[in-house]
């Protein structure tokens, strides 16, 4: 059951987080017949929105709550389909929540924080030898966007970066499952001289506005109000400015470059080198072959549904579409494949609605090719070969094509051994071992981005 969404969640894993309130990340672990399992909550800015939990440990991602309560200091969260429960008091002083978890027969005690409970070996190391700075900035819906700069203390930086997540709500630690990538890719930047500005995505963290409805094109103009900010800052001296982009931040960042002519290099970072929708295939088939018994029915739905997606630009006519696909499917699937969604007719409106979106459907409409054939300046691609979100093969030799047909002369693709989707070493490309794995970003990959910025 978990198999028919790990695509989507790979692709656009979300978070948010918020000191001294009640919502954002929150960490914590069971402890039974001497196993553990590990859990993360997502607790909602708005109120009204979903929270969401992850059981890394028994491969569960995303898993829609059906109970949200927040009074006063008191929480209460419940899944129907899964028999859990979790209540408890948020204390303001230590930001923890002191809870009892109940799932099934099991009850426990248990502590809510906003560290992981797995081992993390990649920090940032005290006193840093750089400046950091919080700031703000605006794009041209007048949109406030709260974020860092990082610079090095000797005024003197020639070359500065703006980092773009991925896919989903990201803080400007761009946190996943525990770990932040992007404040250690700007901390060894930074390190090297080059400023980093990073930010949080709109209407997460300290970035006002809303996340939903938005669109790839959207959250370009934000980049844009980064770069107006960092064409304006006087603390360090800037030469030249390029982007930084991860998964669909790399659809963003060709798209920004191919549109202005002040970004002089761009690093893409697992990032599609096609057509979403040709890449999202190629990613598909990767995902459910490790489900062999029902490979050819989940493939077949799956392949029918982001064509749709792809060529339909009427909302209504896609949806109806989409509905008799996911109707037939649903009622194929075995009892437990969909009571962890509340029953057939709420599995089939959730997958409409995430289907139908704005974003989404933008987003399988969208071909990078059309905006990297326009670039002329220096690009780096790299992905790993653990990567099933973006399988390195298929995407940086689609990004190698569409430049070297269009006569770019100043770009480099390098395919990483043993690196997962989110730039970490790793022998697999599961998922749920991104929580448990203690590396949050390449030492190589790190090295090797510094060392091409530095030499441009």
């Amino acid at each position: 059951m978990i198999r028919i969404l790990l695509l989507v969640i790979i692709t656009f894993y979300f978070q948010n987080a918020f000191s001294q309130e009640p919502t954002g990340k929150w960490y914590f672990k069971t402890h039974s017949n001497g196993s553990e399992k590990h859990y993360i909550l997502d607790l909602p800015k708005q109120k009204e929105s979903s929270a969401y939990l992850d059981l890394p440990s028994d491969k569960i991602f995303r898993l829609e709550l059906d109970s949200i309560i927040f009074q006063d200091q008191e929480i209460y969260l419940a899944h129907k389909g899964m028999n859990l429960a979790i209540t408890g008091i948020y204390t303001h002083n230590t930001d923890q929540i002191h809870a009892v978890l109940k799932r099934d027969t099991f009850q426990d005690s248990i502590i809510l924080s906003r560290n992981p409970a797995a081992e993390r070996i990649q920090t940032i190391k005290k006193p840093i030898p750089y400046r950091s700075e919080e700031i703000s900035f605006y794009n041209s819906d007048h949109t406030k966007l709260t974020g860092t700069i990082t610079y090095p203390i000797e005024n003197n930086s020639q070359k500065a970066v703006i980092l773009i997540s991925g896919s989903g709500p990201q803080n400007r630690d761009s946190e996943i499952l525990g770990h932040k990538p992007f404040k250690i890719l700007a901390d060894h930047l930074t390190r090297k001289g080059i400023t980093v500005l990073r930010y949080d995505d709109r209407g997460y963290a300290k970035s006002e506005g809303k996340f939903r409805p938005a669109t790839t094109e959207d959250y370009a103009d934000d980049v844009i109000g980064a770069i107006n900010f960092l064409k304006k800052y006087d603390k360090v001296s800037i030469g030249s400015i390029g982007l930084i982009g991860h998964s669909e931040g790399g659809n963003i960042a060709p798209m920004v470059a191919a549109n202005r002519k002040d970004i002089e290099f761009i690093v893409l970072l697992a990032a599609p080198g096609t057509s979403n929708y040709e890449s999202y295939l190629v990613s598909l088939d990767l995902l459910l072959k490790d489900y062999p018994e029902t490979y050819d029915r989940d493939f077949e739905l799956y392949k029918s549904v982001y064509k749709d997606m792809s060529e339909i630009s009427k909302k209504e006519i896609l949806k109806d579409s989409l509905t008799s696909k996911f109707r037939r499917y649903a009622n194929v699937l075995d009892e437990e494949e969909v009571s962890m969604y509340g029953g057939i007719d709420s599995f089939v409106n959730g997958q409409i609605e995430a289907h139908t979106s704005e974003w989404y459907h933008y987003y399988l409409q969208f071909d990078v090719t059309k905006y990297l054939e326009q670039l002329k300046i220096p690009i780096l691609a790299l992905n790993g070969d653990r990567d099933i979100s973006v399988e390195a093969d298929f995407n940086l030799n689609g990004i190698e094509r569409t430049l070297n047909r269009s006569g770019n002369k100043s770009f480099k693709t390098i395919k990483l051994r043993d690196v997962n989707h989110f730039f970490q070493s790793s022998e697999d490309d599961k998922i749920e071992n991104v929580y448990f794995n203690k590396e949050t970003f390449s030492k190589e990959a790190l090295g090797l981005i510094a060392e091409w910025i530095q030499t441009l």
